[in-house]
């Protein structure tokens, strides 16, 4: 079974380990826990495991969702890389030169991604005929541009 969680490395313990106790002769009892890769997808294939996640609180507060394909993630928009960025400095003969700074990613919520919908469905079309107005008279300016010099050296040809 699938599973989806917000962060990208999320780590679920669905039961904490327990050490040893030689005094009183107890083993010690290996704790079962599951961490999603990179994405922030958890593949399991025990059944034993899948119904602990289905009823763990995690799941049912929404940390971890069980999903059927890639594509039903709620969460893809709004995840972060585990790894931070990095400003770069460059540095030639013991001075720094320069710095990359790496560009920010900008995430908008699913309400904000609406709104710009609308926005941009109310703007793009003027946006187009004034840009087709504005190109159309280009082209003729160049068509009588085109038509003058081809009269002016019809005109040479006669002479």
């Amino acid at each position: 079974m699938k599973f989806i969680t917000k962060n990208s490395n999320y780590l679920l313990v669905l039961r904490s380990s327990q050490p040893a106790v030689p005094a009183i002769g107890q083993p010690s009892k290996p704790g079962i826990s599951v961490r999603s890769d990179g994405s922030g997808q958890v593949n399991v294939e025990d059944e034993k495991i899948c119904k602990m996640i289905l009823e763990s609180p995690q799941c049912k507060r929404g940390e971890i969702l069980p999903v059927e394909s890639e594509k039903d993630d709620p969460y893809a928009d709004r995840r972060v890389s585990v790894e931070p960025q990095h400003a770069t400095l460059e540095i030639e003969h013991g001075a720094i030169v320069g710095s990359v700074k790496p560009q920010t990613n900008v995430s908008f919520s699913i309400s904000q991604k609406k709104e710009i919908k609308k926005m941009m469905e109310k703007t793009v079309p003027a946006m187009a005929k004034e840009m087709a107005k504005e190109m159309l008279k280009e082209m003729l300016k160049k068509e009588n541009k085109n038509k003058k010099s081809a009269e002016e050296d019809n005109n040479e040809i006669k002479e």
